[in-house]
């Protein structure tokens, strides 16, 4: 989990863990790019010095699910491709996050 917002990014933590996740956590994408390898990587789209895109590029992580406060129509200018990237608008509540995480991992 990748996240700029502390609070945000504590709270998606705890929340997969108690779904039974093992969750890495990283404040930014250079922080990121120290973990290893991982199933999915749930990155903010937009984030001071590296985005969600950037990250995932260089991360190559086996899929990707982004959070983003901003529309779609904004994420799709700024790189994102509606059909093969998975997506999540902030606010989600719990139950969204888990069925999202649970689609994407099966």
């Amino acid at each position: 989990m990748v996240d700029d917002n502390d609070a945000i990014r504590r709270l998606v933590v705890t929340l997969l863990r108690r779904e039974g996740y093992e969750v890495l956590e990283a404040g930014d994408g250079e922080q990121a790019l120290q973990v290893p390898s991982v199933d999915l990587l749930v990155t903010d789209f937009a984030m001071p010095g590296m985005s969600g895109v950037e990250l995932a590029q260089k991360f190559r992580p086996a899929k990707v699910l982004y959070t983003s406060g901003c529309s779609l129509g904004e994420l799709e200018q700024r790189g994102f491709r509606s059909g093969t990237d998975s997506f999540l608008p902030k606010p989600f509540s719990p139950l969204q996050l888990r069925e999202m995480v649970h689609s994407l991992l099966g």
